[in-house]
């Protein structure tokens, strides 16, 4: 997407750690919007696009893609082999439990999952 010349672009960073059976609890970013809305001035904002960028950290800190953003294609590696999933979301509201964010939630701007 072209930047406006009235776009803002704001970028948050996580870095979460997973146990020893894969799970991981739920992690929340968030960044203050405040600044741009203001409901006495009627001045809101509009969101033009959310993207997520995961990566897997590596000795030499470039990162990598992990298998569960590449194409959904059969598991080829037999029944010893993991299989990964991950649900993100940006939403204006804070939900205490993943399982009640879907497309038809309140306050929900993007869902991913894969």
């Amino acid at each position: 997407m072209v930047k406006g010349t009235n776009d803002v672009i704001l970028r948050d960073r996580l870095q979460f750690d997973i146990d020893a059976n894969g799970d991981t609890a739920l992690v929340y970013g968030r960044i203050d919007l405040s600044d741009y809305v203001s409901i006495p001035e009627n001045r809101g904002l509009a969101i033009k696009e959310v993207r997520f960028q995961l990566r897997t950290t590596v000795a030499n800190d470039d990162g990598v893609w992990p298998n569960y953003m590449g194409p959904d294609v059969p598991n080829t590696w037999g029944s010893a082999a993991y299989q990964s999933s991950v649900k993100l979301f940006a939403t204006t509201t804070a939900y205490e439990q993943i399982t009640d964010i879907g497309v038809g939630s309140p306050n929900v701007l993007c869902v991913f999952e894969k």
